[in-house]
């Protein structure tokens, strides 16, 4: 489909990886296919910029969390965006508000910030930021954030539990859920799997993310019967990759272990190629105030994929079972390594996919390109939009 020159959209990250799971994969590719022409800028290992299933993507060089790149990473993000010179811009993180303002008042674009977290939550959880600096920080986005509402073109959530946190007017904002969006096209990346079968772990590889909670109950299985667990996925933090990697090789089971990805990006054709080959999913979450009343991608993806999933028995997701059989809540820490392994067969043995309503993209794609629409259309008409 030809892209109407009038709907050339640019999404900025600044750690996310270019070829994120939601940007790329979700958002980016429905507009693409919708006849946008589509610009993605965010970290790639790729030295010149490349274009991947209809959309351009504009490569920044990976760096850490933590990395000095991080405090330039908002005007050389505005330089590079300012160049494309879009009618929408798409910011997914909050430092990148400043940047987008800018970009407003010299290109009179739209923005759009699409929320994948409640970023004050998360930065009181953070444990890589020091305690004493946690609140005020918080605080400081969230003041941010919501002083950005008075000129913001309109808002996407990601979660229900975070719908209209920024008190916008109901036109303003739209709720976009994290649900499953395949790849369709073959990723030239090795999508090969290990031999089965396996667990797996796959996403963001930090403390709270259940990484190593899934180890634990690994080793508990292996005292049993030898099963190997694939963790794959990109952490941002040195450290905690090498705990895991020591906490594999202490488990005397270390030749039944697997890491994929650790410090780079696991492409998601791979991702889901582990998930379509694996004995099931752990999602060992810790239930902490910024996990509490998602529903995580993971639980989408693994549904979507055909298989169940292991998950920590927080209230939100036993209901969410309860809906739609998405496999076992985690058993209590005295269950047996043998208790383990018959309620894990039976779940194997008794999974059968939920239907589609419950997983697929096709309902908050609709909701998406109504959103980016409504806005660009206000640009064209020459009305002053909605966050005018």
């Amino acid at each position: 489909m030809k892209a109407d020159a009038a709907r050339t959209v640019c999404h900025l990250t600044v750690l996310n990886p270019a070829r994120h799971t939601r940007i790329f994969y979700k958002l980016a590719r429905t507009q693409a296919a919708a006849g946008w022409k589509v610009y993605v800028i965010g970290q790639d290992p790729s030295p010149a910029p490349y274009e991947a299933e209809g959309v351009q993507v504009i490569p920044r060089r990976p760096f850490h969390r933590l990395a000095w790149e991080r405090w330039l990473a908002p005007l050389l993000l505005f330089r590079q965006a300012w160049r494309v010179r879009a009618r929408l811009y798409v910011i997914h993180a909050p430092e990148l508000l400043f940047t987008a303002g800018l970009l407003k008042l010299t290109t009179r674009a739209r923005i759009l910030y699409d929320v994948h977290e409640d970023y004050q939550a998360n930065i009181r959880a953070a444990r890589h930021y020091p305690g004493w600096l946690r609140r005020p920080l918080a605080w400081a986005v969230r003041a941010w954030e919501r002083l950005a509402v008075s000129w913001l073109d309109g808002v996407s959530y990601a979660e229900a539990v975070y719908e209209n946190f920024l008190q916008l007017p109901p036109a303003r904002h739209t709720l976009v859920r994290n649900t499953f969006q395949a790849t369709e096209q073959p990723a030239p990346e090795d999508t090969s799997v290990p031999e089965a079968p396996y667990l797996l772990v796959t996403g963001t590889l930090a403390p709270g993310w259940g990484v190593l909670e899934a180890l634990a109950l690994w080793q508990k299985l292996c005292t049993h019967t030898p099963i190997r667990l694939v963790v794959a996925g990109h952490g941002q933090h040195p450290g905690f990759i090498r705990d895991i990697q020591e906490t594999a090789a202490r488990s005397g089971f270390e030749a039944y272990f697997t890491l994929i990805g650790g410090d780079t990006y696991v492409p998601y054709a791979r991702i889901q190629s582990l998930i379509r080959g694996c004995r099931a999913g752990l999602a060992l979450y810790e239930v902490s105030p910024n996990i509490q009343g998602k529903i995580p991608t993971r639980f989408y993806e693994y549904m979507a994929l055909g298989k169940p999933l292991i998950f920590t028995p927080d209230a939100d997701w036993v209901a969410f079972n309860h809906q739609w059989h998405i496999g076992l809540p985690a058993m209590p820490a005295e269950t047996s390594a043998s208790e383990w392994w018959e309620a894990l067969d039976a779940v194997v043995r008794a999974y059968q996919q939920p239907p589609a309503e419950a997983w697929a993209w096709d309902t908050d794609g609709v909701r998406w390109l109504a959103l980016c629409e409504r806005v660009v259309d206000s640009v064209r008409s020459g009305s002053p939009g909605p966050g005018a």
